[in-house]
């Protein structure tokens, strides 16, 4: 998790002892870069064996379905970063910027393979060069480069849920129909492809299954968001009687209407996009810039957000919680913790839906129904966009799987969290107990069925036992962020 020292400056921590910087680089950089290079090269290349050993055996629809997996996620990349205008270099007409920024993100979209492998090197690069220094102003210009924010960070992200979880049931529906005929080099390769698909869903969950609730204790995504704005209010000519009651207005829409008060919170300041801030003297400050993939243009917002006659309308003072990042030990556990739960679940999945392909269609689509409405009435939406909506699509697939707090906070954590959970071990355990009792004495002569049962049996208890470890032991205490001043309109 992270803390912070006398000076506001963030530290790192491991077991509730604070690291040092070259600690805090080992532990959250170079040791987790390398090993992500690692795991995408080795799981890239299994889904193209995979592909390949498909066509080799006469199998085109299996194998074009495998690389249709694999790159899903590059154009869900694709499409998400130039369908937002904000990251165009020219709002308006076809310039020459928009010309080149648009055959640049083509490239790097098309040869993403090459384009993760520069991200993957930026990040060793820069973590080696801050371990190798005791100069404090280097080490700190290294921790800058690390976490600038980068396109290719959404790749990594949606690659989690649209290439790695169809995968994984693409495999072992074909394994489950067709491993006594097919080659012992096919199979290794889709195991190989199964475990690493799921090693790399994990990994994403683990990053993720508290983002929003870390987001507010100063979390920022790791790649560009075009409508997040994080600055200081203070240049923005913005006068606080009381430092701690700040006026958030990160997102003002062009046409004034009430907003639910869930949606004004303190964004943590340092500004990572080029922004020229106007005060109230019509003066220009510019801001320096550190995001490599967002718009080169310089951004205006428009600083008189507060009246002199602000001081005298009434507001409330609302406490805004945050959730520090898990350190490095709280990680570990959390990753084993979803390795194992999704091992189970996949398992039970395509085990159940081998005895009953249309049952498990309609269950999966109940149990998306369900998560779906939980999740709109936590949230307490006045209505829903449709951007909205094709984000709750998106989530209703990944809660078939695991749960995320992604762009949504949940207000009930806690129901939230157990419901899912008591809702997935119900399902679980009903799906393994109807399908095992199906043909009890045949599945048991079947190593594979049997194989089956037993893993998921194991990996049910090692993932439970690692849920409780992590929930009580290695989850970071919930903390105050700032006291926000709410307008009452």
């Amino acid at each position: 998790m992270t803390t912070e020292d006398s000076a506001g400056v963030k530290k790192s921590t491991a077991l509730g002892q604070i690291l040092t910087t070259k600690q805090n680089i080992y532990a959250n950089y170079l040791i987790p870069s390398v090993a992500a290079v690692l795991l995408y090269n080795i799981n890239f290349a299994c889904d193209v064996v995979v592909a390949y050993r498909h066509y080799a055996e006469d199998n085109p629809v299996w194998a074009s379905l495998t690389i249709f997996f694999l790159y899903l996620p590059i154009i869900g990349c694709f499409v998400l970063t130039v369908s937002a205008w904000e990251h165009w270099p020219e709002f308006e007409g076809c310039g020459v910027e928009n010309v080149k920024w648009i055959f640049v993100k083509i490239f790097q979209h098309v040869f993403f393979p090459l384009w993760a492998m520069w991200r993957f090197a930026e990040k060793i690069f820069w973590s080696i060069e801050g371990v190798r220094t005791d100069d404090k102003e280097l080490q700190n210009e290294s921790l800058q480069k690390l976490s600038e924010p980068r396109t290719i960070e959404l790749y990594f992200f949606l690659q989690g849920y649209l290439q790695a979880a169809p995968q994984v049931l693409l495999q072992l529906h074909i394994l489950m129909r067709n491993v006594s005929t097919m080659d012992k080099d096919t199979i290794d390769a889709q195991v190989l492809c199964i475990a690493m698909s799921l090693a790399r869903m994990s990994v994403v969950t683990t990053l993720y299954q508290h983002f929003k609730s870390q987001k507010m204790a100063g979390r920022n995504y790791p790649w560009f968001k075009d409508y997040k704005f994080t600055y200081d209010i203070a240049i923005e000519g913005i006068h606080i009687r009381n430092r701690d009651a700040l006026i958030t207005a990160n997102e003002r829409p062009r046409n004034p209407e009430r907003r639910r008060s869930s949606e004004f919170y303190e964004v943590p300041t340092g500004s990572t996009q080029d922004v020229r801030t106007r005060t109230k003297n019509g003066d220009e400050e510019p801001r320096e810039t550190s995001v490599v993939d967002g718009p080169k243009r310089t951004v205006f917002r428009d600083a008189a957000l507060a009246q002199d006659d602000d001081y005298f309308n009434p507001r409330r003072l609302r406490k805004v919680e945050g959730l520090p990042e898990d350190d490095v030990v709280g990680k570990i556990i959390g990753f084993m913790w979803w390795f194992c739960f999704l091992i189970s679940r996949m398992l039970t999945i395509a085990s159940f839906g081998y005895f009953y392909p249309s049952e498990i269609v309609w269950i999966l689509s109940a149990h998306f129904i369900i998560t779906v409405s939980i999740l709109l009435y936590d949230v307490r939406a006045d209505e829903v966009r449709r951007s909205k909506a094709i984000f709750f699509i998106f989530l209703g697939f990944v809660y078939l799987f695991c749960l995320i707090e992604f762009k949504i906070r949940f207000k009930k954590a806690k129901f939230i969290f157990f419901g899912f959970f008591t809702l997935m071990f119900l399902e679980n355990f009903s799906m393994n107990l109807v399908w095992w009792n199906r043909d009890m004495e045949d599945i048991i002569n079947d190593f594979w069925f049997r194989f089956i049962f037993y893993m998921i049996v194991l990996t049910t208890i090692m993932s439970f036992s690692s849920m409780v470890l992590y929930i009580f032991i290695f989850k970071p205490k919930k903390v105050v962020v700032k006291v926000i001043a709410e307008r009452i309109s």
